[in-house]
């Protein structure tokens, strides 16, 4: 059952939770619905999205191990899932997969570069939306501007761009000097 599960993730481009999707619409709903500030109906929603949608990737990071690689079939498997987790539209899914692809591809391969980079990446851009003025803006105009980004991005990394990008800084980190 597992590693039929596996093989149908295989199969896919990339694994989408529609995260920016499903935070605006029910967010504007609930505010207008409930009549609650637009701040507390976003938290709500993000709440719920995080314990309820993101799915649990353990399953498939264990099957994605040990001696279950030495299996051609698996590792294939394990591979394609990675690049697609890769292109998947949260942080999480993104990092779920440079980890898988970090396991599954050999560390000279241009996978394995290119999820390093990526995780490169991610670290510079968690570093600087840390110190975001996102987080010091009244809550009204916090959530207006949070769903506008939503609206305007698929990809929850997209939206973290957008944001960095307000906040008058370069979302592409340095070149790595060890490359």
């Amino acid at each position: 059952m597992e590693l039929s599960v596996l093989a149908a993730l295989a199969s896919t481009e990339r694994v989408d939770i529609y995260w920016t999707t499903l935070i605006a619409h029910p967010t504007n709903a609930i505010a207008a619905t409930h009549e609650v500030p637009l701040s507390e109906a976003l938290v709500y929603v993000i709440g719920v999205l995080a314990a309820e949608t993101i799915p649990a990737y353990q399953t498939i990071s264990n099957l994605c191990k040990d001696d279950r690689l030495r299996n051609a079939d698996v590792l294939k498997d394990c591979q394609t899932v990675a690049l697609a987790f890769e292109r998947g539209d949260t942080d999480v899914t993104e990092m779920v997969g440079v980890t898988l692809a970090k396991r599954v591809w050999p560390a000279d391969s241009v996978e394995w570069a290119s999820a390093a980079e990526a995780q490169r990446i991610h670290e510079y851009r968690s570093a600087l939306l840390i110190h975001s003025s996102f987080f010091t803006l009244p809550a009204a105009r916090w959530a207006t501007k949070y769903l506008a980004l939503c609206a305007k991005n698929r990809r929850e990394q997209d939206l973290e761009v957008g944001e960095i990008i307000e906040e008058g800084k370069d979302p592409d980190p340095p070149p790595d000097p060890a490359s």
